[in-house]
């Protein structure tokens, strides 16, 4: 056993063994010296959704040890550049890919990976933009009333549309369920207009 301090590049060693009849050496061997690894790169978008994107990546070279586990940075385009907007996710590699969650619908987010082996994390990749899908509406119709039409014997009913930034989307209609007070079931009539 030869212990060897201070190495911190690669290096190639072999051994000789020497007698009374001449040497024999072993086949050369290459040591690498472990290091931080690169930056993972090609942050790909697989599929997206209301509320997820699903990314994938390709990671940097690990330096002669295993990467063992990824960060996911996510920030919302729209908000400046702080830490206190800054969502962060760990996931174990492989597989390289993570399905960001519990993200708002039809918004921009700026996307970025670093990587982690036994001696460090590496730097982040660039950061890439993505945007989820069309959601749901997140608030009902506003300020609902019915007014009764003696001279036509109907009901007019008026409603204020949700606000835009909880619409998630284009409105495309709405939905109206009644019962008469004899009845046990319910009508529902659908439109995309603003009154009935």
């Amino acid at each position: 056993v030869l212990p060897l301090a201070g190495l911190s590049e690669a290096t190639l060693f072999s051994c000789e063994a020497h007698n009374r009849k001449g040497l024999t050496a072993s086949n050369p061997g290459l040591v690498n010296v472990k290091g931080m690894p690169a930056a993972p790169a090609s942050v790909h978008v697989l599929n997206r959704t209301a509320h997820g994107i699903l990314i994938s990546w390709v990671p940097g070279f690990d330096a002669f040890s295993a990467l063992n586990s990824c960060s996911v940075q996510v920030q919302e385009a729209t908000s400046p550049r702080s830490n206190s907007s800054l969502l962060l996710f760990n996931t174990s590699v492989p597989p390289h890919l993570y399905h960001i969650q519990h993200l708002g619908p039809m918004l921009d987010y700026h996307i970025r990976v670093a990587c982690q082996n036994e001696v460090g994390w590496s730097a982040f990749s660039p950061w890439i933009t993505a945007s989820t899908t069309e959601g749901a509406p997140s608030t009902p119709p506003l300020n609902v009333t019915v007014l009764f039409n003696e001279s036509s014997s109907s009901l007019e009913i008026r409603w204020v549309k949700p606000p835009l930034e909880r619409i998630h989307g284009q409105l495309q209609g709405y939905h109206i369920w009644y019962r008469w007070q004899n009845s046990k079931g319910l009508v529902s009539h659908q439109g995309n207009g603003e009154e009935w």
